[in-house]
């Protein structure tokens, strides 16, 4: 059976390459030494805070957006260079909504709360797929980047392999002392796309390690400690824009008519990755967006909802939220769209699941 079905849209970046991110970029755990999200902050006074980043090849910040988070200074916290600890200062809030915004560390890109400093060497970096956040779930799609990983392989039937070309990412220990060869989408030099399983205990403390083996037989990618949550929740982009910081959804709209009809489509996106406007006012119809993305099967819709950051405040009840048919790990969220948000023009979403966010995604109303 083909993965490639028509109700995932062009989700093939999904098996395929992840063209949304250049190769090079992963997040290389970076902490923050407060707890604040980079892409929701809700300061009311002024305030700091760091950025911890375990790597030698740390780059200047090129692109901050908004423009109230100020750039200190970044400062090497041990003699063999590999942790350095950047200092931001937020202005204090006048507004009564949060703040929200991204911290690019490197140019040309960042989703949300990534922060993808460049990979060097053998260094493994441990992601979702979607937003290439730290965090990732069970039954999810993740990625590892790395180096000298695998040839370049595209999977696009199911069942999915463990094992591509000699290549293999392997899962080992847990609260149950776990040892297997998980499942693989795609494969190359530097970036592996791979399932996570959803018969594994779920730890929310860093208890289990990925390896990758490469086509050779060597592990010479270094083993990573990480977590395996319940919810990670992540939304696929479709686009993004450097210059204006707008990351538009991987997503589709869902128009049902007053006899019972249904019509879908996909939006289109500009030269520079913005979504073009969505006619959400159209008599007779019943609007839907059903936005893709990973990390949320599990979830109760009713402990859910989509909160709009910028246009009239609203926030949305999520009519389902789970697994995406005919794709392994992926998975939809399903929004009733009222008609009164016509005209609001580029308007930022965030979906709220179980008390956990996404990073925040623009919308484009006609």
């Amino acid at each position: 059976m083909s993965i490639l079905t028509k109700s995932a849209l062009a989700l093939a970046m999904i098996a395929g390459g992840l063209a949304l991110a250049s190769p090079a970029y992963a997040d290389i755990e970076c902490t923050q030494a407060q707890g604040v999200r980079f892409r929701n902050f809700t300061y009311e006074t002024s305030s700091e805070f760091t950025i911890t980043c375990r790597n030698l090849f740390f780059q200047d910040y090129t692109h901050r957006q908004p423009p109230w988070v100020t750039f200190v200074g970044v400062f090497p916290q041990d003699s063999a260079g590999f942790q350095f600890q950047a200092v931001f200062r937020v202005q204090a809030n006048p507004n009564v909504f949060p703040r929200f915004g991204n911290i690019d560390l490197e140019h040309p890109r960042v989703f949300g709360r990534t922060i993808r400093p460049v990979v060097q060497g053998g260094a493994l970096a441990i992601t979702d797929s979607a937003e290439f956040g730290p965090d990732i779930a069970l039954d999810s799609l993740a990625t590892a980047f790395g180096g000298h990983m695998g040839n370049t392989h595209t999977v696009t039937t199911l069942p999915l392999p463990t094992e591509l070309d000699g290549t293999r990412v392997v899962l080992t220990g847990g609260p149950a002392g776990v040892q297997r060869n998980l499942e693989l989408l795609y494969t190359s030099d530097s970036q592996i796309n791979f399932h996570v399983p959803v018969d594994v205990p779920v730890s929310d403390a860093p208890t289990y390690y990925i390896g990758v083996v490469n086509a050779n037989g060597d592990t010479n990618v270094s083993v990573k400690e990480v977590a395996i949550h319940r919810l990670a929740p992540a939304l696929f982009h479709a686009g993004f824009d450097p210059v204006s910081g707008i990351t538009s959804p991987s997503m589709y709209v869902l128009r049902i008519n007053a006899d019972g009809s249904r019509t879908t489509e996909v939006p289109e996106l500009d030269e520079h990755g913005v979504q073009k406007p969505i006619a959400v006012n159209v008599p007779g119809q019943t609007v839907f967006f059903v936005l893709y993305g990973t990390g949320m099967r599990g979830a109760q819709a009713a402990l859910s909802d989509a909160a709009f950051l910028t246009g009239p405040p609203t926030v949305l009840p999520i009519q389902f939220i789970g697994s995406a048919p005919g794709f392994v790990g992926l998975d939809q969220v399903n929004i009733k769209i009222p008609s009164s948000l016509a005209g609001s023009g580029l308007t930022q979403l965030l979906v709220h699941v179980e008390g956990f966010e996404t990073a925040p995604v623009t919308l484009n109303f006609k």
